[in-house]
């Protein structure tokens, strides 16, 4: 906000880390703009809008149960510590006070498209887009896109004027295994409205106040869709090597090496603002270090691969197998394969297992017919 009546950019989205804030922010900026509308003496006539109309500010969420929890809570406790808007609105309700705004102001909260078609809606504001896990994601993810666009269409068609826009969009959501969404909302808005959008995608460290983490540092090696993300020890000095394998180093204040070490993939999202393809609700990788064998490696070089049918997804599951890792005499032993296929949004589930040979027999025993087996692969 360059001055008190424009609005420099139309896409606000802050993501990154937990904790920073981002719904604090994106409430003020809701009740800054609504101030602005506020001070002005005929606000219908300024925008151009018919008598009839309201200006509509809306929250909006996946549920209307979520939505309500920031449209109504966080938003109410805010404004009600305001004295400048206490005295400008009116209050209702015995148990649970409820601040309204002037007649010519309609808050929204809703989690429909239909909430928002229609509406003059100056300012919206869509926080954490929590998808319901036993519920098809990609269809709810298409529905927070439908919102998303509606409530952009009716700020477009009612508040342009000179090829300028006062209102806002913002879009706040952390981290999290259905970070798709948000990520190529980010990539979308970054390549066609790049200079009418600010992106906010930080690590907790760089926004807290100085003084909150210690100076002292470590390395992370920050994987991909090839690689696992690791914690590097303090006595590796060669961090090029890291480097030329593909891994992105970041370095984080020695205070987060225990949540780190215990489960790096939540880590990353949760403090490093990273969003992570590894990230589990189920068993974390120190469990499984607990009971690792390093006298085979698995010659999927990822436990977890993501492929897709997108046009531009040329990915194959030979590119994630490493065939130097399988034994020149395992080549050769009968190998069998088993699918555990996806159904409903799960995973699918692919192992390898040889015949390694009989089972010994013992003296004056007839031939064993028990056979022994090792893992090939998993995936």
């Amino acid at each position: 906000f360059p001055d008190n009546i424009t609005t420099s950019v139309n896409n606000l989205i802050l993501s990154g880390a937990r904790g920073l804030g981002k719904s604090e922010i994106a409430i003020t900026v809701m009740l800054y703009i609504m101030y602005r509308v506020m001070c002005l003496k005929n606000p219908l006539e300024y925008f151009g809008l018919k008598p009839t109309e309201k200006i509509a500010f809306s929250f909006m969420n996946i549920t209307e149960a979520l939505a309500y929890d920031i449209g109504v809570s966080k938003f109410q406790n805010t404004i009600q510590m305001s004295p400048w808007f206490m005295e400008r609105g009116t209050m209702s309700g015995k148990k649970d006070l409820v601040w309204n705004p002037p007649s010519y102001i309609n808050i929204i909260i809703g989690s429909q498209p239909r909430h928002v078609i229609g509406q003059a809606t100056l300012a919206n504001f869509f926080d954490e887009i929590s998808f319901i896990p036993t519920q098809d994601i990609e269809k709810q993810k298409a529905r927070a896109i439908d919102m998303v666009d509606t409530a952009v269409g009716g700020m477009k068609t009612r508040f342009t004027r000179n090829g300028k826009n006062p209102g806002i969009v913002i879009l706040a959501s952390s981290k999290r295994s259905e970070k798709s969404f948000l990520e190529e909302h980010m990539k979308r808005k970054a390549v066609s409205e790049g200079d009418n959008t600010i992106i906010v995608d930080e690590a907790v460290w760089n926004i807290k106040p100085e003084g909150t983490y210690s100076d002292k540092k470590f390395y992370v090696a920050v994987g991909n869709r090839f690689l696992t993300s690791e914690v590097i020890p303090d006595n590796v000095t060669d961090l090029d090597s890291y480097r030329n394998k593909g891994y992105r180093l970041i370095q984080v204040p020695i205070d987060l090496r225990p949540d780190f070490i215990d489960d790096i993939d939540r880590a990353l999202c949760d403090f490093a603002g990273i969003s992570s393809s590894q990230l589990s609700t189920y068993i974390s990788g120190v469990r499984f270090s607990e009971c690792k064998t390093t006298d085979y490696q698995n010659p999927f070089v990822k436990d977890i691969i993501e492929v897709g049918n997108a046009p531009d997804d040329k990915i194959q599951y030979w590119d994630f197998f490493d065939l130097s890792r399988v034994p020149l005499e395992l080549k050769y032993k009968p190998l069998y394969v088993h699918l555990d296929m996806s159904i409903s949004g799960d995973k699918t589930g692919i192992a390898g297992t040889w015949i390694r040979g009989k089972k010994p027999s013992g003296p004056n025993e007839p031939s064993s017919k028990d056979l022994f087996y090792q893992l090939a692969f998993n995936v």
